[in-house]
């Protein structure tokens, strides 16, 4: 095992710790323990905390940070870009497929994520499931944080790796590691084709939730938990609004427009309630349809509405 300094606040490295232990040393630091195959793939896996670190303990670990320092201090230069005419026609194509290139690495598992990032959504996943099953049938108050851990088989330790509390399970919610996934997948979109935006974010939701193979049952726990707790859903829709606004800032900065746009709004309005209406479908107990198909054919018929020509409202 390795013992680290990270210089962050231990909030921020609790969602990604897995098996490892985060201790609390004051607001914007905390240590870090964990261990992994190799000193080096556990220096390697330190660095996509992207801050500041120190080592603690063992001496192997900080040669393992210099071992790596130095692979990547001899990695080659970027090439320089020709400026000859003839490169101009392969170009557009470039352009276009950064995008798909993009999307290609927020959907491959094997692309983004390690092995032990893809058992910590796992588990994850796992403690959720379990925590939204217990609440809809026994309420907040009728089960505790360890007969969640035993069904996962996991410790107390490791839920709190994850979660502050039984709520925060509940909910759940993408990992801003996730987030960033996706955000470095949209902008790489071609802006200004607001209906494009709106497709890039169906895609990108329809690749996330198959990432997680999102069935049915959990959601109808959580709505059946919501409904018992009223408490959660308050949590839930704050949860909701500040990730709807993270969207809309991040739409507005591929469109090069302000936060406040009515468009960069509509477009964040049309996908929540895409979203919150294949939700409700995908959970109908005589539905035979996956999430996907119900996205992608509820967009098409919004679509289609949207196709009826208007004589108000234009926005240059």
């Amino acid at each position: 095992m390795g013992t680290v300094i990270l210089n962050l606040p231990a909030s921020a490295v609790l969602p990604f710790a897995g098996d490892g232990v985060v201790e609390f040393l004051t607001p914007d630091r905390c240590s870090y323990q964990a261990g992994s195959w190799s000193w080096v793939a556990l220096a390697a896996s330190l660095g996509r905390f992207d801050t500041d670190i120190e080592v603690v303990s063992p001496p192997e670990l900080v040669e393992a940070f210099d071992r790596l320092a130095a692979r990547f201090a001899g990695a080659p230069p970027p090439r320089r870009r020709c400026s000859d005419p003839r490169t101009a026609a392969g170009a557009k194509n470039r352009l276009h497929s950064r995008q798909n290139d993009a999307k290609l690495h927020f959907m491959s598992e094997s692309a983004t994520t390690t092995r032990v990032e893809r058992r910590m959504r796992k588990t994850a996943a796992s403690l959720t499931a379990v925590s939204r099953r217990l609440t809809a049938e026994h309420g907040l108050a009728g089960f505790t944080i360890e007969e969640v851990c035993d069904e996962v088989d996991v410790s107390r330790r490791t839920f709190f790796n994850y979660f502050a509390c039984k709520e925060d399970a509940v909910i759940g919610g993408n990992s801003e590691s996730d987030f960033e996934l996706l955000s470095e997948a949209f902008m790489a979109g071609t802006p200004g084709d607001w209906s494009r935006a709106l497709q890039d974010l169906v895609d990108l939701a329809i690749a996330h939730i198959e990432s997680d193979d999102v069935d049915a049952s959990t959601h109808t726990d959580f709505m059946a938990a919501l409904e018992r707790e009223p408490r959660l859903l308050a949590r839930f829709l704050g949860v909701t609004r500040e990730r709807e606004r993270q969207i809309r800032a991040l739409i507005a900065r591929r469109e090069g427009v302000e936060e406040d746009d009515p468009r960069a709004a509509a477009v964040v309005t049309i996908m929540a309630t895409l979203m919150q209406s294949s939700a409700q479908r995908f959970i109908d107990p005589a539905n035979t349809q996956d999430f996907a198909t119900i996205l992608t054919t509820s967009l098409a018929a919004f679509r289609t509405v949207l196709a009826v020509p208007t004589l108000k409202g234009n926005i240059s």
